[in-house]
């Protein structure tokens, strides 16, 4: 077991190898580090360190697509970060989450309640008819990302599967898909996402977005940070 993410992170430099088969990669790094104890370990661990608590708010918010991003650790060599998501019973968005693919591969272990896993396919044209966008890094010094109107496109759903605790999936960032809650209870995931390449994805949504070009990020204070942490520890130890 690890007692704090410092700990995890040395062990990932010593274990992970980010210019080679990233995918194969994933699941075997997120394994041991994805259990409900060693998860509680690490949260608590979290809550007595205040600069790490610091860097960590600096960098987590709450999703557009209604769940809570946590990024527990960020490293740039070797390139990687390891994520927790929870979607909390309370949060309601007005739209089902948006149909994307991500410009990294990634491992992730449905850690409670159950999630909705769907593919998509825009092979033969034939399907719904949705809005395309492509998503850009931001600008030097700005957060979030830049959103740009491709046009339209036709996806077949290809794979629709409910995914329970415990399981891991594994996605190439090719794939086009979407995660939906399944459950009124609170539903989180573990994930491990390798080199953000050129930080490039595509997006396919019902309705077409409106505003600026520009999607900044509000990042969580470090109080809130701990108040989203301690409560999700409880609902843990509840479980």
């Amino acid at each position: 077991m690890f007692n704090n993410l410092t700990e995890v992170k040395s062990w990932i430099a010593n274990n992970y190898n980010d210019t080679n088969k990233i995918l194969e990669q994933t699941k075997a790094i997120l394994e041991p580090i994805s259990s409900k104890e060693q998860i509680l370990l690490l949260l608590n661990s979290l809550l007595e360190d205040p600069q790490m608590l610091l860097e960590i708010s600096k960098r987590s918010y709450t999703h557009i697509n209604g769940f809570d991003k946590i990024v527990l650790i960020e490293s740039k060599s070797p390139e990687y970060k390891i994520r927790l998501h929870i979607w909390w019973p309370e949060y309601k968005i007005s739209h089902i989450e948006h149909i994307h693919n991500h410009p990294w591969d990634f491992s992730s272990r449905v850690l409670t309640g159950e999630l909705t896993f769907q593919t998509f396919s825009s092979q033969n044209g034939t399907g719904e008819s949705l809005h395309y966008y492509r998503t850009f890094p931001p600008n030097p010094g700005e957060s979030g990302h830049i959103l740009r109107k491709m046009g339209t496109q036709t996806l077949q759903l290809m794979f629709d599967t409910t995914i329970t605790s415990g399981s891991f999936y594994t996605m190439s960032k090719k794939i086009k898909h979407r995660v939906l809650k399944s459950s009124q209870s609170v539903n989180s995931t573990l994930i491990f996402q390798g080199p953000f390449g050129e930080g490039i994805s595509d997006l396919f949504c019902d309705k077409e977005f409106s505003g600026s070009e520009k999607v900044p990020l509000d990042f969580f204070d470090v109080d809130i940070l701990k108040y989203k942490i301690r409560k999700y520890i409880t609902f843990l130890l509840a479980s």
